[in-house]
Parts: structure tokens; C-alpha cells; sequence
């Protein structure tokens, strides 16, 4: 039978290395890592390789603790599970439960939210080997960062300490190094950029991390400090960014034993693209590593390149992904820096009534209605309170985070988030000059810069469109939201896959199939799931003040601009002649100079779009949510 090639490589990372990456190509095997007395493993999440991996230095160090006396034991301390869950762990390790129970109790807990099932072989072996393995959930549990956002860090370390998660001395400190690693976790920036100033954007979250990464390292410590561990040896499982470059958990477990330093090793894992080489055993690697090892050069002592199927195509997916992100970044940049110049107020004021706009809220948007940029009414649906705190998703110009402000209040806050730094600006600035109580952010819909738990109500018209992984986006929104807090966003989906055979914009490539999104919502844990399909149709039909009629095919002001924007004028214009006050030049600007992302079927590249019908294809809907919960422990919104 053919073996499997091996779809990794053990590098170590010496300090030759990290000038001249060509010493990387010394592999190194699992057992000289395996003998040392504390092994801290850096991991990505559940990627079945790095599990291998772990289960293999797992049991090499039982192997060369065979010789030791009977007492002596491997400890597995577990990122993945808390602290309140040892007794669930010993119940396993003694055979009252199997691991199907195991992995049902711990996701009736979901506190941690881990895939237990995917350890399978680390968890099983130490089951089989009861007298020499023993399981230690490691962190503390998450309710516990959520307290400390919500309360502050003296308040969570009170709480921590009384329960001994924590050393009595624990103040949650960190340096200037460790934030640089930690934003660079959120944002992928180099962390070894030492010219890159540093932003604050991230700081008021990194306690929450420092909190965790001390009750993993409090841990350890007690059981290195046991009058029986002489013989005992260690394997932390943590991920990548509880322990990269000496930070987190090994910071705090050699401030406590500076002298176990030098009985200690570190891995961090790396997925890779790299091609396999089933005769030489591993991956090819190139002569060039350092481009291959960006952020991770010299965070760990050793470092696990694996090539996983997952991963590969994830990589493709996030590449993706990255490039629609830039495109769409780029393309509102252009509308953001002419949202300065008046728009067609009457048109968009009659595009807002269409959508469900009541008076009331045209009237206090005022001017800036033309700016709108949506497919929906979001607020019909969210029925925003005196004194809620809202995050608008995708917040463009900023027309529906003005309207929130108006619903919550001085009392409330409001908080948009957008990918385009340009219409970020914008919105700002308006926002200032009316005196609302709005702040917009730049960010990834993907990975917000927001809390858990700290938002009432989530809006978004528009936005999710152009989201390239659907179900990450929704998986922020039901983050961010406090227990019982409410959702909805307005998006446009395709009923059925779109014919491979045709140029379609990118925001209908990335469009989600109507069918899919109730499954998904739901899955992710929200309750009370409505998908409204009521106002449905791509066609917006608006009457102009001449008793003419103007059909915009799903135009969406911007956000989208992906369908057939021909002026049918009744009996007066011919069919490919469109009127003025929509046409663009070359540029992309209107006759006004204003910048649109798309100019509809006046665009040569997708004209061939006056063709089809729209409203066939696509389906305008509404996605409302609860998350399920009530009067829990929740953050404070730092914006």
C-alpha cells in the first residue's frame, strides 16, 4: 500500500536564520522537540496536519518519559478548553464519558467555541494512556475578557483572582512588542516592521488577550511548581497568537522559572502552498524562505510548514477574497472623494421613498440624500431605540448612520464601519458638521475592530453584497451583538448560480444564493431568522416630477451599480439613448463630476447586462436576526 506523503517540514529558527534564510532548510525531527521539558505549540485552529503533528510529539514525549519513574506524567495544557471544564476532562480521561459525550457537553457549555472532535487523536491517546497523560484545560473562560471590556481590567483580575485563574500579581500589562504582534494578528502587517508606527485603534482590546494568555501561563506554572514535576514534562497547545515571538503565555511562564527557558522549545505552525515532494518525504521548499515565512520568521524556535488541503483552498479563497476587497476599497475611494459635490437630490429622494423611507427620516438626512447608498430600509425592520448603541455595517457615505442617530438619541451611539477610508472621510466630516452623534471607522466587515458583545442593534444596506465570505461577515455581526441584540441587513442575493459563460461585475460574482442564506444565519447561532423577500424586485420604479416614468435596474446609488441603469422615457427617447443626469465619461464621473463605481449599461464591459432580466436573476431581501440571550455579561462599546 502507497504511504501518504508527509505534508510538512520542521524548520528550526536560528538566529543564522533570520539573516540568512537558506539555514532554514535544515529539517529538524519531531523528537529532538520532543525532548525538551516544556514544549509550547503554536497552532492554526483545528488544520488537521498541525493536530498530527501535536499527537506526534504528544507521544514522543511519553516515549522518553518511559524510563522515568511510574509517577512521572505528560501534561496536555488546552487552549481549547476553560478552566471551569477540568471536571468534564477528568470525567473523559476516566472513561465515564466517551469523547462523542465529551464534545456534546462541550458545545451545550459553548463558552469556547472550539472544534473538540478535530483533536480527536491527542484527546484519545491520552485517554489510552491514563497513567502517563493527563488533559488541563488552560484558558480562562471567555466571559471573563467580556467582564473586562465591559467593566474594566481590575474588575475581571478581582473576579479572576478570587477563582485562582490567575497569579495574585497578574496586572494584565503589556509591552509596545507584544501590541505591535498583537495588531498585526488583526491586520496582517508585519510584526517584525519596527519602522511601522504603531496605531491605537487595537489597544483597548488587547487585555482581553493578555488575560487569557496569564491563566494559560498560571497553569503551567502551578504545575511546574508541583513537589512531584521534576520528572513531569509539559505540552502546551495554544494558538499562534497566545505565544508568537515570546509573548503571552511564555512571557509570563519564564518571568515566573527564568531557569526552565533552557529545558523549553517553541513551534509555530504555518500553512503553506508549497508543493509536496513524495520521494524526497515533504515540501519543496524554495531558496527563498523569507517571503515564504513573512510574520512568522523568528517567532517560534522552530517553525511547522504544512501543506493542507483546507488551507490551500482557503489561501485561493483569502487571495480572492484580498482582491476583491482592494478593487471595492478603490472604487468607493473614487465616490467617497467626490461626495462633496451635489448630487440629484429630487431623484435620490424619490429612490428613498421607493425603498420605504418614511418623510420623517428624508427630512432629517436633508441634503446629504444624495448621498444614499442601499438596496433596502433597514430601520422599518431594526426599530432602533432612545439610548441603543447601533453598528451600521459597510457605512459608505453615511446616510442610514445619520438616520440612527436620530432614533437613539443623545442617550445612544452609533458606530459605521467601511472599507473605503475615502467615504469614511466623508462621512466624518458630515457627521461633524451636523453635530450627530455618529463616528465612522475604517475597517474590514470580515474582522471588525469591535468588542464582543457590545451592540444592540447591527444595520447594514448594501454592504454584505460585496462581503466575499458571507458567512465570516455574519459571524462578526453576531460577535459584536450583545445576548438579545438585533440584526438587520439588507442585501442583494442570485436565485440560482449565474452562467459561468458570462462577464458579470464583481459584486454579483460574490452575491449569495437566496436559498442559502436562512441555513447559514442560523447556523451561526441566530434566532428568530426572517429572510424578507417581500419588496424583492431589482427594478426600482420611480415617478419623476413630469409624469414620466424611470426605471433604475437595481442602480442601488453606488453599492452596487451592477444592473441595467437605462432611462426607458415613455414615447420620447430612444432605447439606447440614456438620459444626462446618468451618464458617465470615461472616468466614471456624471455630468456633475461625482464618481460612480459603475456606469451601468453605459459601461462598455457590461452592456451586454441590458439583456437580461434582473429580476430573474436576483432578488433584493432583508436578513433579521436575534442573538439568542438576555441580561448577560456584555462589553462597552469603545466608540
Amino acid at each position: 500500500m502507497h504511504a501518504s506523503p508527509k505534508t510538512w517540514n520542521l524548520l528550526r529558527m536560528t538566529g543564522r536564520a533570520l539573516g540568512d534564510p537558506s539555514h532554514l532548510f535544515q529539517n529538524v525531527d519531531i523528537s529532538e522537540i520532543a525532548k525538551s521539558r516544556l514544549v509550547i505549540f503554536g497552532e492554526v485552529h483545528a488544520a488537521p496536519a498541525v493536530v498530527a503533528v501535536q499527537h506526534e510529539v504528544q507521544k514522543h514525549m511519553i516515549n522518553h518519559i518511559s524510563a522515568s519513574p511510574q509517577s512521572a506524567k505528560l501534561h496536555v495544557v488546552m487552549e481549547h478548553f476553560s478552566l471551569e471544564m477540568q471536571t468534564m476532562l477528568n470525567r473523559y480521561l476516566n472513561s465515564e464519558i466517551d469523547l462523542s459525550t465529551l464534545a456534546k457537553e462541550y458545545h451545550d457549555i459553548g463558552t469556547e467555541g472550539h472544534d473538540v472532535d478535530a483533536y480527536k487523536e491527542v484527546l484519545e491517546f491520552a485517554r489510552e494512556n491514563p497513567q502517563r497523560c493527563v488533559l488541563h484545560g488552560g484558558f480562562i473562560p471567555r466571559t471573563y475578557a467580556r467582564t473586562l471590556m465591559r467593566d474594566g481590567v481590575e474588575v475581571a483580575l478581582t473576579a479572576a483572582k478570587e477563582k485562582n485563574y490567575v497569579e495574585n500579581t497578574e496586572e494584565c500589562e503589556s509591552t509596545d512588542e507584544h501590541y505591535r504582534f498583537f495588531e498585526s494578528l488583526l491586520t496582517g502587517k508585519d510584526p517584525q516592521d519596527f519602522d511601522r508606527p504603531l496605531s491605537d485603534q487595537f489597544r483597548r482590546m488587547l487585555p482581553a488577550q493578555v488575560l487569557k494568555d496569564a491563566s494559560m501561563a498560571h497553569t503551567v506554572n502551578q504545575l511546574i511548581s508541583s513537589p512531584s514535576s521534576a520528572e513531569d514534562r509539559i505540552l502546551v497547545l495554544c494558538g499562534n497568537g497566545h505565544m508568537g515571538y515570546g509573548h503571552g503565555v511564555p512571557e509570563r511562564i519564564f518571568k515566573r522559572h527564568p531557569t526552565l527557558k533552557s529545558e523549553a522549545t517553541s513551534v509555530y505552525s504555518r500553512p503553506t502552498l508549497l508543493d509536496v515532494d513524495e520521494s524526497e518525504g515533504g515540501l519543496v521548499l524554495p531558496e527563498d524562505m523569507s517571503k515564504v515565512l513573512h510574520g512568522a520568521l523568528g517567532a517560534a524556535e522552530f517553525c511547522l510548514m504544512y501543506q493542507d488541503t483546507q488551507a490551500v483552498k482557503e489561501a485561493a479563497a483569502e487571495a480572492e477574497a484580498a482582491r476583491i476587497k482592494e478593487e471595492t476599497s478603490k472604487a468607493y475611494d473614487g465616490v467617497g472623494s467626490t461626495a462633496h459635490l451635489t448630487g440629484d437630490i429630487k431623484k435620490a429622494v424619490r429612490i428613498m421613498r421607493s425603498l420605504g423611507y418614511s418623510d420623517d427620516e428624508i427630512a432629517y438626512v436633508g441634503t446629504d440624500a444624495y448621498n444614499y447608498q442601499g438596496v433596502g430600509h433597514p430601520h422599518s425592520h431594526a426599530k432602533i431605540q432612545r439610548g441603543e448603541v447601533v453598528l451600521d455595517l459597510g457605512s459608505g457615505l453615511g446616510v442610514d448612520s445619520i438616520i440612527a442617530s436620530g432614533y437613539v438619541g443623545e442617550e445612544g451611539r452609533v458606530c459605521g464601519v467601511d472599507i473605503s477610508e475615502e467615504e469614511v472621510k466623508h462621512a466624518t466630516l458630515r457627521a461633524h458638521e451636523r453635530g450627530a452623534n455618529v463616528r465612522f471607522i475604517h475597517g474590514d466587515l470580515e474582522q471588525l475592530p469591535i468588542p464582543d458583545s457590545c451592540i444592540d442593534v447591527v444595520i447594514s444596506n448594501g454592504a454584505f453584497c460585496l462581503v466575499p465570505n458571507k458567512r465570516r461577515g455574519f459571524e462578526e455581526a453576531y460577535r459584536v451583538l450583545k445576548p438579545g441584540g438585533r440584526m438587520v441587513v439588507c442585501t442583494s442575493t442570485v436565485k440560482e448560480d449565474l452562467p459561468e459563460d458570462i462577464k458579470w461585475p464583481v459584486c454579483m460574482q460574490v452575491f449569495v444564493k437566496l436559498k442559502e442564506l436562512e441555513p447559514m444565519v442560523k447556523d451561526i447561532g441566530f434566532e428568530g431568522v426572517v429572510i424578507d423577500a417581500s419588496d424583492s424586485l431589482m427594478s426600482v420604479e420611480v415617478e419623476e416630477e413630469e409624469e414620466e416614468l424611470v426605471v433604475v435596474e437595481e442602480e442601488e446609488k453606488d453599492r452596487l451599480a451592477i444592473l441595467v441603469d437605462r432611462v426607458e422615457r415613455m414615447k420620447k427617447k430612444e432605447d439606447d439613448e440614456v438620459d444626462s443626469v446618468d451618464s458617465v465619461d470615461s472616468e466614471g464621473k456624471d455630468v456633475r463630476g461625482r464618481k460612480r463605481v459603475h456606469g451601468g449599461s453605459n459601461s462598455k464591459d457590461f452592456e451586454h447586462l441590458g439583456n437580461f432580466d434582473m429580476n430573474e436573476l436576483c432578488a433584493r431581501v432583508v436578513v433579521i436576526g436575534r442573538k439568542p440571550g438576555g441580561g448577560d455579561v456584555v462589553s462597552k462599546c469603545p466608540y
